[in-house]
């Protein structure tokens, strides 16, 4: 790092060492978590650039006044979201270009055409057995545009809201409508997921929610499934680890087809009643899943987010999925998509 682009920042600063050190002090936090956000923090201002040497682990350990493996696990995080490069005995530097955001493990689903034609990995249904939305679009079309006349009215139309609490597996604060079960995803992170944050994720599980949370720097804690859904004795482990989120498929589990059933549900609700993590529901399947529509919401609503997708049941050129749940979390992912569309 050039000496002086930091020194009009922070006066009496020598040493890019020094400068960085007295930044990274300023955080209460020490813990790898806190370390990581600073220096990712510093990154995305600008003050660390493309190239930069950071500071030895030891140099930074010895300054903090913590272990040499905290800053090592910083550093791991930074370098596997891609903000950070290890040149081995050259040293740890800033990454030279900002990694890509493509979801890779969802790309590299699928591959070539079978001789049976038919790829489950992509959950895409067969247009033959889709409903026919001609007449909805005909009734958009035909002049009936006065529904809405700002950015600002509610997002969902009274009878659609009806209609979607009426079918909601459990009561929720607040309903949103977004663009399929991915954007919902990545609209929900974006809100209830903090760099270096521990988050619950089924194993074997959805590999589009993993490009996504690592893309946000997420430490995924992986637990195992059986026949019922999530092994209940790996989720109490997991959760000494106090995870911000859980990540669930309640229903046709991708890529196992496991359904959670209403006797595990109850486990893990009992279970998650002792934290304060995020229980995040993903029934991509929606209406054509044949079983039975289960939600730990039933039991934990307040920390509870349920997202239907209808992608499947009515095709993925309508590209809808509704979340229902906290109020505190609808509101946010509502006003970020206001935002985005008044652009």
């Amino acid at each position: 790092m050039a000496i002086d682009s930091v020194s009009p920042l922070v006066a009496g600063v020598d040493e890019p060492q020094d400068f960085i050190a007295s930044l990274l002090l300023t955080s209460d936090d020490r813990s790898a978590k806190g370390i990581a956000a600073s220096v990712h923090r510093l990154i995305t201002a600008g003050i660390m650039r493309p190239g930069d040497r950071l500071p030895t682990v030891r140099e930074i350990s010895a300054q903090l006044g913590v272990s040499p493996a905290t800053v090592s696990e910083a550093w791991q995080s930074l370098t596997l979201v891609g903000a950070l490069i290890t040149r081995g005995r050259a040293g740890t530097f800033v990454a030279l270009s900002t990694p890509g955001t493509g979801p890779n493990r969802y790309m590299g689903l699928g591959g070539p055409q079978t001789a049976v034609g038919l790829d489950l990995s992509q959950g895409t249904p067969d247009p033959a057995l889709l409903p026919s939305l001609l007449s909805a679009v005909e009734r958009v079309t035909r002049g009936q545009t006065e529904w809405s006349s700002s950015y600002f009215d509610e997002p969902v139309l009274g009878t659609l809201d009806d209609e979607l609490r009426r079918t909601w597996p459990f009561a929720p604060e607040r309903i949103t409508v977004v663009d399929g079960a991915l954007d919902a995803l990545s609209r929900i992170i974006d809100h209830v997921v903090s760099f270096g944050d521990r988050i619950v994720v089924e194993s074997p599980g959805f590999p589009p929610l993993f490009d996504l949370l690592e893309r946000a720097g997420a430490q995924m804690l992986a637990v195992s499934m059986d026949e019922q859904g999530i092994v209940p004795d790996e989720l109490a482990r997991a959760l000494e680890f106090e995870p911000a989120a859980v990540f669930i498929q309640p229903r046709a589990q991708n890529p196992t087809g496991t359904s959670m059933t209403t006797l595990r549900s109850s486990e893990l609700a009992q279970i998650l009643s002792t934290s304060a993590c995020w229980i995040i529901e993903d029934d991509h399947s929606g209406d054509i899943a044949q079983a039975d529509d289960v939600s730990i919401g039933r039991y934990i609503p307040e920390r509870c987010i349920h997202i239907r997708s209808y992608s499947k049941s009515h095709g993925p050129d309508l590209r809808i999925a509704a979340i229902g749940g906290p109020s505190e979390v609808i509101e946010a992912v509502i006003a970020s998509n206001i935002a985005v569309i008044a652009q």
